[in-house]
């Protein structure tokens, strides 16, 4: 199921080729991680430029995790990890998601899941936000992240456009 295929990546570029707006890409891009790694819950978060904020762009739980919530991100491992030296997360147990994110393991937890995947999403340098994917306990490992880190610079011309449309007067 993790094996993301020559044809999924042939549609994303497809669904590049015809977006006409972020939340295109976004939709292609769960579409493939929904059928080549699964998931409980995606979200995407968009970076601040002073990066201070986090701000969802796209979720698949808009009831727990509405779009355009914005949480005010703090000194954590976690961003460090993820939005500072811009490498991917693999947390594979709830101990790991607790790690990540402290301030909402509860309601995490309580929706049954306890593995995260986080990928930032980067352009030129300049980290964007991420992509983060979350499953039952012990549903992820290397590969699943292998998989979900290819997404990512599919993910960085939708998020360079979003925060041009919030700056836009």
């Amino acid at each position: 199921m993790m094996m993301i295929t020559a044809d999924d990546y042939r549609q994303l570029g497809l669904a590049h080729l015809g977006a006409r707006a972020p939340l295109d890409m976004f939709r292609a891009v769960e579409a493939v991680a929904r059928a080549r790694i699964g998931f409980g819950l995606l979200t995407m978060l968009r970076l601040s430029p002073d990066g201070e904020e986090v701000q969802r762009l796209y979720t698949t739980d808009p009831e727990h995790y509405p779009v355009s919530g914005r949480e005010r991100l703090g000194p954590t491992d976690w961003g460090r990890h993820v939005l500072g030296e811009r490498r991917p997360y693999l947390g594979p147990d709830s101990a790991a998601v607790r790690w990540a994110f402290p301030a909402d393991f509860e309601l995490i937890a309580s929706l049954g899941l306890g593995a995260t995947m986080n990928v930032p999403i980067v352009s030129l340098g300049r980290t964007l936000g991420s992509l983060n994917i979350l499953h039952a306990a012990g549903a992820y490992d290397t590969r699943h992240l292998d998989a979900a880190v290819s997404l990512g610079p599919y993910l960085s011309a939708p998020y360079r456009d979003s925060l041009a449309e919030k700056s836009a007067p």
